[in-house]
């Protein structure tokens, strides 16, 4: 975060990352959201949010059920539109190659290709 708050134009610096990621999506949207993330776990939750969108319109699923075995927790999201409502509901955007214990996905996906994690 502190390297993105020192670049001048923040918002195309954005919408050129973003569209090259997602092409097909409308991210502007997106992009100024994330002008307004002042953390990297507000940061991913925008992102997050509306990749679940885009995952919905593609996938074309109505509700999405979430379980978390050893918290013994279960979310069904049917509204990408409102995810606000599900406090524990977190979002791990995946940004490299590997392991990434860092943001808590442990995935082992050869490519950080946008993909985002959802955990409860």
């Amino acid at each position: 975060m502190q390297w993105f708050n020192q670049q001048s134009n923040k918002e195309q610096k954005l919408l050129d990352f973003f569209t090259g990621l997602y092409p097909g999506q409308n991210v502007t949207t997106m992009c100024k959201s994330l002008l307004t993330a002042d953390t990297c776990k507000k940061f991913y939750s925008i992102v997050g949010s509306n990749v679940l969108k885009w995952y919905k319109d593609v996938d074309g699923w109505d509700s999405l059920v979430i379980i978390d075995l050893k918290k013994m927790k279960i979310a069904n999201i049917a509204d990408v539109n409102n995810t606000d409502m599900f406090k524990n509901i977190k979002f791990d955007w995946v940004t490299k190659r590997g392991n990434n214990k860092g943001n808590g996905s442990g995935d082992v996906r050869q490519l950080a290709d946008g993909y985002v994690n959802i955990k409860i």
